[in-house]
């Protein structure tokens, strides 16, 4: 049986005990904008897979961009054992409506900020998007793949080493979906 704490015995930056999981959603998305995110994941991951090392700013930053992730997953863990849905009412024609996926970051575009990973149905109940992230893999595997990402993207190795059943896209995709998700809650 899934336990409230399980996120925090895995915890590998962010170890601090979360009341309130829609306020570090918040917290998160008043720093990040989706777009900044999306990039830095496929980047992360490129960087990983390939025997580069990456070089798209200084290992703090990059080592922070992964606490607030990891506390994104730790939130999301909590709010997967809620077993909510919210599907919003959007008809068709507003499916493009800004108000539902625009945040106040003034720099990009309503296209930078459009989920372009999420389905339909996640996009109606975001919930769905989170569901399936955790149906992917548990918050264990998630938080020793994510520590393994982030080894990888600092070394010259590649991720394939290790993890024989790395599947690029599929990672890429349940991280983007999650952060698309999150950011619709």
């Amino acid at each position: 049986m899934k336990k409230k704490t399980d996120y925090l015995t895995s915890s590998i930056w962010y170890k601090l005990v979360i009341t309130d999981p829609y306020q570090i959603i918040a917290e998160y998305y008043s720093t990040y904008n989706v777009s900044y995110v999306r990039k830095t994941i496929r980047q992360i991951i490129r960087s990983a897979y390939s025997n580069n090392v990456w070089d798209k700013g200084t290992p703090e930053h990059l080592l922070f961009d992964f606490e607030k992730l990891e506390s994104v997953v730790n939130a999301c863990f909590l709010i997967n054992l809620e077993k909510k849905h919210s599907p919003i009412q959007v008809n068709e024609e507003n499916l493009f409506n800004r108000n539902l996926f625009r945040s106040w970051h003034a720099n990009y575009t309503d296209w930078d900020e459009v989920p372009k990973f999420l389905s339909i149905r996640e996009y109606h109940d975001p919930y769905l998007g989170i569901t399936r992230f955790f149906r992917y893999k548990n918050i264990h595997e998630w938080k020793e793949l994510l520590n393994k990402i982030l080894r990888y993207a600092f070394s010259s190795g590649s991720i394939r080493a290790e993890v024989a059943d790395f599947d690029t896209l599929a990672v890429l995709g349940k991280l983007t979906k999650l952060i698309e998700a999150t950011h619709l809650i």
